[in-house]
């Protein structure tokens, strides 16, 4: 069955079943062209329909469901080889397009070890407290990681966690002093 598609406002086919599916795949057609074939009761978009021999079509911003060897990027919604790449949670992104894309998203990047490092140390606190130590500092590594990805300023991501850091020292410090005081109490 031949396919119809829209470009710049004007319907273009019809188009045989093999060369459409060579159209979507290189980018002629893509997942918001609004398509059309023989059976359909409207024109829709690319996304949204089946295509026999194709990855299934998804909604979202990726359109469709990325294969082993290809992948649509979120950001230009061109297909690309997938290992020109990179995925970022359920998102491929082509390579021309990561700056931008890291950029408009930036808890899609991944962190790096020294990040990583600085939103766990509130971990030592296990070492030098152990239970309670290991209270205050879980919450506070688990809130710099929520906090670290958000923040676009190097300085005042740095700034925030630092002082949820300090926090967590602080409270343990508290903690271990009241414990210790009922205890001697008895």
């Amino acid at each position: 069955m031949d396919w119809y598609y829209v470009k710049e406002g004007q319907p273009i086919g019809p188009v045989s079943e093999k060369n459409f599916h060579h159209m979507v795949r290189t980018g002629v057609v893509l997942c918001d062209t609004l398509i059309w074939r023989e059976g359909m009761t409207e024109w829709q978009p690319c996304s949204r329909v089946q295509l026999e021999g194709m990855s299934a079509p998804v909604t979202g911003t990726a359109g469709w469901s990325p294969g082993e060897a290809e992948a649509v990027c979120a950001h230009c919604r061109q297909f690309f080889p997938a290992k020109q790449g990179k995925r970022f949670g359920a998102n491929w992104v082509c390579a021309g397009c990561q700056p931008e894309y890291l950029k408009n998203n930036p808890g899609a990047a991944p962190l790096r070890w020294h990040e990583y490092a600085w939103i766990g140390l509130p971990l030592a606190l296990i070492f030098s407290s152990g239970l309670i130590g290991g209270a205050c500092g879980g919450a506070a590594a688990s809130i710099n990681r929520q906090i670290f990805p958000k923040i676009r300023n190097p300085a005042l991501k740095y700034l925030y966690t630092g002082l949820v850091t300090g926090g967590a020292f602080i409270a343990n410090a508290v903690l271990a002093l009241l414990i210790h005081s009922l205890l001697r109490k008895k």
